[in-house]
């Protein structure tokens, strides 16, 4: 058996249904931790292809571990920093993040600041914040 993701089956569902993917959209969880929304996606809309970054190497083989053994085909897992991504402008139709902030990752000072930086960088908005300012093309 695959191992364990913190998100439930039926919440990754949830996220993706809402983002409503069609056939061959490409879904990106740039935060995936053990890659349990790509998965859940992989299984539930396979005309997608799904891609989790993470940037934690230990999730990363966790999440390679948990593709193969569920031989999702439409789902690819990347070693990468969520803030700079190797992906070309609209080349991702969905973007879909559980953002790992809470009791088990880092400050509430911490968070906020990361908070605000990733929702900026994921949407290429042309104002961020400065913490996020050299991570943004376009500023």
């Amino acid at each position: 058996m695959p191992s364990l993701t913190p998100l439930r089956r039926s919440t990754c569902y949830a996220l993706l249904s809402l983002a409503d993917p069609q056939p061959g959209d490409v879904v990106l969880d740039s935060m995936a931790g053990c890659a349990g929304i790509s998965i859940e996606g992989a299984e539930s809309f396979p005309s997608c292809f799904h891609i989790a970054a993470e940037l934690s190497m230990s999730d990363c083989l966790n999440s390679r571990h948990n593709i193969r053994a569920l031989r999702a085909s439409a789902a690819d897992v990347w070693n990468s920093d969520a803030r700079y991504l190797p992906l070309k402008d609209g080349s991702v139709d969905a973007v879909i993040v559980d953002l790992p902030f809470g009791n088990r990752h880092g400050s509430h000072a911490q968070n906020t600041r990361w908070r605000k930086c990733s929702c900026y960088c994921s949407c290429s908005c042309s104002c961020c914040c400065s913490c996020c300012r050299s991570c943004c093309r376009s500023c």
